[in-house]
Formats: C-alpha cells, sequence, structure tokens
C-alpha cells in the first residue's frame, strides 16, 4: 500500500488491487427461457451483481510530510468491488421433458459497470493502521463469455456457470498498457420459477 500526507489529509492506496484472493461475490436477476419443440432454448437474464477480489497486503511505502520515504512491512488485505447491471443473452438445449430437466447454456454477460472502488486496511510495522478508499473505475461496459449448467426440478432449480472477462481492466489506466487484467468467475445460484 502506498501512503502520502498532504496538508494533513492521507492519500492511500493499493498499489496493485487486482488480487487473486477468493472473495464471495453475489447477485440477483430475472430471467426468461423459452423451450423450442427440439429442446433448443433461448433466453435472457437481467439483474445486479456485486463482484469482488482481495489482495493481501504485506509491505507500506509511506511519504511523510517532509518527503521522507519508509518501506514498513505490513498485514493487512484491500478488497476490489465493482457493482454493475447485467444482461445475459443466451441459447442452449434442454435435457428432459419431466419434472426434472437439465439446461446446458452458453452466452455473454454484457454489463454496465456502475462503480469500481478499492477499500483496504493494513497494520505497519510502527503499529500505525493505514486505509485506502479510492475509486478505481477504469471501464464504462465489461463483455464476458460464460456457460452454466443448471438442474431443474418442478419450480426450483440450481445451476453452476462459469464467467471470463473479454475486457482488460487496465485498457484506460495510466500506466497499465503493459499488463492486461480479466476476471474469471465461477457462479453457483439457486432459482425459482415464477409462471
Amino acid at each position: 500500500m502506498n501512503t502520502n500526507t498532504v496538508s494533513g489529509q492521507e492519500f492511500n492506496y493499493t498499489n496493485n488491487p487486482y488480487g487473486r484472493g477468493f472473495t464471495l461475490s453475489y447477485g440477483i436477476s430475472l430471467n426468461s427461457k423459452y423451450i423450442f419443440n427440439s429442446s433448443l432454448l433461448a433466453g435472457f437474464d437481467l439483474g445486479f451483481e456485486r463482484l469482488s477480489a482481495k489482495t493481501k497486503i504485506i509491505r507500506v511505502s509511506n511519504v511523510n510530510p517532509a518527503g521522507f520515504a519508509a518501506d514498513l512491512s505490513a498485514s493487512g488485505q484491500t478488497f476490489l468491488n465493482a457493482n454493475a447491471l447485467i444482461l445475459h443473452p443466451n441459447v442452449g438445449y434442454r435435457f428432459g421433458k419431466g419434472k426434472t430437466t437439465v439446461d446446458l447454456t452458453g452466452g455473454l454477460d454484457l454489463a454496465l459497470i456502475l462503480n469500481i472502488y478499492e477499500k483496504g486496511d493494513a497494520l505497519a510495522a510502527n503499529d500505525k493502521e493505514y486505509f485506502s478508499d479510492k475509486d478505481r473505475k477504469t471501464i464504462g461496459t465489461d463483455i464476458r463469455a460464460r456457460l452454466q449448467l443448471a438442474v431443474n426440478l418442478k419450480k426450483f432449480g440450481i445451476y453452476s456457470g462459469y464467467s471470463f472477462r473479454l475486457a482488460n481492466f487496465k485498457r484506460d489506466l495510466i500506466g497499465g498498457l503493459n499488463e492486461a487484467v480479466h476476471a474469471r468467475m465461477i457462479r453457483f445460484g439457486i432459482t425459482y420459477r415464477l409462471l
């Protein structure tokens, strides 16, 4: 974590908040499907999601008001959170015709990014705690490929899916051109059929 104090105000940020640490993300959506006589299906989801990534903090680079820098060992973590509205058009195939069916689908996640921000804290070797709270939105839209398998029993269902981001989070970030950041997600969820 880089820290700097100017006129009594701290300006702190995580050097690389795009971590690989596991975090729980969540979302909610409404979806609609049309099943053709051939068991092919077409559908779409419309919803909201909050994605999160975690970075472990092991050092703090502190620049004090006099301009002196100290490199301190530290322990802490930063979370990078992204909120987005999602449209997921998809096509696939339904296996089975009774009370239990299985849907295999593929499609795209089209995301309108509402915000991306980091929140971090670290306790340094000097026994001082440092915090970061910084806007990290570098892209306004995102596109992901998504493959999903769902098992339906009457009105209830469970699903698991895999998504990988096509857009680079660092594409509009100054100094970020040499390193691409793409997210990969494993999804688990439950469904309930209204109609």
